[in-house]
């Protein structure tokens, strides 16, 4: 795969979404990701609670989400 190198990047931040009818998951699934890529995203956080995308809006989560953070704390993984 070849990288690409801007002197001045166009664009800081990727998000993409999508919406799908919720699997039998298990942390087990999470933690077999987790293998995949802990070389380059050693750090993980969890969160169980309340997560508020806005001052209107909050989403009370059933599964944990789950934050996997590079090693210079400059890339992030979120499911």
């Amino acid at each position: 795969m070849q990288s690409v190198k801007f002197k001045k990047a166009p664009l800081i931040e990727v998000v993409f979404g999508i919406n799908i009818e919720m699997p039998e998951l298990s942390l087990v699934h999470f933690g077999l990701y987790w293998e995949t890529i802990k070389e380059k995203f050693p750090t993980f956080v969890e969160n169980f609670g309340e997560l508020t995308l806005t001052e209107n809006i909050s989403y009370t989560a059933d599964f944990p989400v789950v934050w996997f953070l590079s090693s210079e704390e400059n890339k992030l993984i979120r499911l």
